[in-house]
């Protein structure tokens, strides 16, 4: 099997062809549970508190499979939250062990240290996880606006340089440090920026959007599915 960049590159494009059928495979039950409300269907069962809550339409939607389908996707659900989380941890593991702690300090390190650091390394990153989860607001949000707004700190940088990276030579690692980094904090400052200033002056060029009384610039403009 032939293996260099060429190939790698090709890889790369093919898996994020596919990742672009994620937005049908989102959208389409998020537009069935839409119709099926507005219809009269799911009423009580969409309510969390008396509110309309766009997390109950995926389970509402089981309901409507025979139960050896139903099984089926809630079993694929599962492998799916599975084997995402172990590739985000695998990847913590080997990021700090191969580019942090090999190269900067201990580079002389064993390979058998590197196991170790790499799982030490994985079990403070799912602790640190537990720990600052219950603060970050999941519980007063949907779940896929969540996910999207802090994805959205990393996100930017991350474009930029896969973008840069495959179209131009000159591209170099330290300007994929500084475009990872850089757009992280950028992404922190926007975030944070309309409590400290004024942003409604952006509103007419539409880089700002009045949310709750606050302008803010989203990464993602966001409409209530059910408003």
């Amino acid at each position: 099997m032939r293996a260099d960049l060429p190939t790698a590159r090709a890889g790369l494009l093919f898996a994020a062809f596919l990742k672009l059928l994620m937005p049908v495979i989102v959208v389409i039950p998020g537009i069935a549970a839409y119709v099926l409300y507005k219809d009269g269907a799911f009423q009580d069962e969409m309510l969390l508190n008396g509110e309309v809550n766009p997390d109950n339409a995926y389970p509402v939607l089981l309901n409507l499979l025979p139960a050896g389908l139903k099984g089926l996707s809630f079993a694929a659900l599962t492998a799916a939250v599975v084997a995402s989380l172990a590739v985000k941890a695998s990847s913590i593991a080997t990021i700090f062990t191969l580019d942090i702690y090999k190269k900067v300090l201990k580079k002389e390190a064993s390979e058998d240290k590197q196991v170790v650091i790499g799982r030490i390394t994985l079990i403070a990153a799912m602790l640190i996880a537990v720990i600052i989860a219950p603060f970050l607001g999941i519980d007063k949000k949907d779940g896929f606006e969540f996910i999207q707004e802090y994805t959205g700190f990393v996100s930017p940088g991350v474009l930029a340089m896969f973008i840069l990276g495959f179209f131009w030579k000159r591209t170099t690692s330290n300007a994929v440090l500084f475009a990872t980094i850089g757009g992280f904090v950028l992404s922190v400052i926007f975030k944070f920026l309309p409590l400290y200033t004024d942003l409604s002056f952006l509103a007419p060029s539409k880089f700002a959007f009045n949310v709750n009384g606050v302008y803010e610039i989203p990464f993602l403009t966001e409409w209530d599915l059910f408003s």
